[in-house]
């Protein structure tokens, strides 16, 4: 129950059958399933109190919405978290992305603006902040390409949130155009902490899972099986996207890991066999007969060079 106690009553379900119980005015089973401490600066409200407008985006448990406010009339965005109990995997990922908004605060990430309960048993709402857009949608815009000064101020925008993350030990793990929102103004709010983890140096290490990051800004290391790694993880994201906005495309396409692998190297060049050893990674995914020199150089030729160097 972890440690909560309080005034209970039950309600009806939306199906008009089953009997909900609360704890004050929290379903039973969210306080059951969450830690108290990731609940308890959160103001319940109800998923009544919002219009939904238009469905926006979706991932693998949770389903996006634009919404309007009843009482205020402000745009906000709700993301509706639907999960079984027994899948203990979909109930770590929304604590999860409400711990680790509740430990920062830098306006480029996004605000987490409260949580609302429907009536509907294991399924919340995360409410936040309402953005325009996403680095995704304006990529894909056709015949539209960014200009540098937009890069460079995206860049900033970006660089200087996971500065803010790294320093409080908060790697992201899922850095894509999906989850760089972007409002009319231009300004970029990083999203989606559900894959996020903490990382303290004082601190004996623990593995860590390398099943993170989506595959074509997923890190060399994290590829060949590794579980002690850091800040470079989310670093290389961050290239991938940089490259990924001045060429008009993603750099490194891959379609399974094995393949994701050899086109890093074909690009950046195949790592010297300390590499492996020093970092004790696996070499089953290399195929020792091909070895590659880097060719980012020339790929990158047109970039501007301060673009190269970083």
């Amino acid at each position: 129950m972890n440690g909560v106690r309080g005034r209970r009553k039950s309600v009806g379900d939306e199906g008009g059958g089953r009997r909900i119980e609360l704890v004050d005015v929290r379903p039973k089973w969210l306080t059951d399933n969450i830690p108290a401490q990731v609940l308890k600066d959160i103001v319940p409200k109800s998923s009544d109190s919002y219009i939904k407008i238009d469905k926006i985006g979706a991932g693998t448990y949770s389903n996006v919405y634009k919404a309007r406010d009843r009482a205020t009339g402000e745009t906000v965005a709700l993301k509706k978290v639907q999960f079984d109990t027994s899948e203990a995997e979909s109930i770590k990922f929304m604590a999860r992305e409400i711990r680790f908004l509740q430990r920062l605060d830098h306006p480029n990430i996004i605000k987490l603006k409260g949580l609302a309960t429907s009536r509907m048993q294991f399924s919340i709402y995360l409410v936040f902040e309402y953005m325009h857009s996403d680095l995704s949608r304006i990529l894909s815009r056709p015949d539209e390409r960014l200009t540098e000064s937009q890069i460079k101020c995206y860049m900033q925008q970006l660089l200087s949130c996971l500065r803010h993350c790294h320093e409080r030990g908060v790697l992201h793990r899922d850095i894509k155009p999906s989850n760089l929102l972007i409002d009319k103004n231009g300004t970029v709010k990083l999203a989606d902490f559900g894959l996020a983890n903490l990382i303290d140096p004082k601190r004996r290490k623990r593995p860590l899972t390398s099943c993170v990051a989506t595959l074509w800004y997923r890190a060399p290391e994290l590829l060949l099986g590794s579980t002690d790694y850091g800040v470079g993880i989310d670093l290389w994201s961050v290239g991938c996207l940089m490259a990924e906005m001045f060429a008009g495309r993603p750099i490194l396409p891959g379609s399974t890991e094995a393949e994701q692998v050899h086109i890093i190297f074909k690009l950046c060049g195949t790592p010297p066999d300390e590499y492996f050893k020093g970092l004790k990674l696996s070499t089953s995914l290399i195929n020792p007969a091909k070895t590659y020199k880097s060719s980012l150089a020339e790929k990158c030729r047109n970039f501007p060079s301060s673009a190269m160097a970083l």
